[in-house]
């Protein structure tokens, strides 16, 4: 399979938005803690689907050196994009990841990943880190299977949205 991955540039704005950025959850991640170590439980919740919007500036990730967003195309067609930004902890923010739900598990999120562990290394960068939701199972699963580490957990990250349920995960990998 021929994945291509291309840096965001003025000429491909608009690609951004033909991303879809839904997913189903029927899992809730609850994180514990016994002698320091951090893990985690599954808990069946009812099934729901959830999107998310983009709200970031685009035009400031071709123009400022700490930041980018990565394409991922399949043939011709956009299927998937990451967006990073190098953080005061000399670690690369995943921002956003999103892989159209038609080409979901075959390699898109891991070659996304790969070209951020690139950019990451070349600002001199410890390595990763993605904050996702305690609901959305997959993206955990995704992180897991890529070698991050669960290393935090915020009760009240997400306090500011109306009918907030969900715990903020942090997941590492360092390069």
């Amino acid at each position: 399979m021929n994945i291509r991955i291309e840096k965001l540039k003025q000429k491909n704005l608009n690609l951004f938005k033909i991303i879809e950025s839904k997913f189903i959850s029927n899992f809730k991640v609850v994180p514990k803690m016994k002698d320091s170590h951090l893990y985690y439980d599954l808990q069946r919740i009812d099934q729901y689907e959830k999107s998310y919007s983009f709200d970031f500036e685009l035009e400031k990730f071709i123009t400022m050196e700490d930041r980018c967003i990565y394409f991922a195309f399949l043939k011709k067609e956009i299927v998937g994009s990451i967006t990073l930004k190098k953080s005061w902890n000399n670690f690369v923010n995943i921002m956003d990841i999103r892989v159209s739900n038609n080409f979901r598990n075959i390699g898109i999120g891991n070659k996304l990943i790969q070209s951020s562990k690139i950019w990451a290394k070349m600002n001199n960068c410890s390595g990763l880190f993605v904050e996702t939701q305690n609901t959305n199972y997959q993206a955990c699963k995704f992180y897991e299977s890529l070698g991050f580490k669960l290393k935090g957990f915020d009760e009240l990250y997400y306090i500011g949205f109306e009918n907030y349920d969900e715990i903020a995960l942090f997941w590492y990998l360092l390069i």
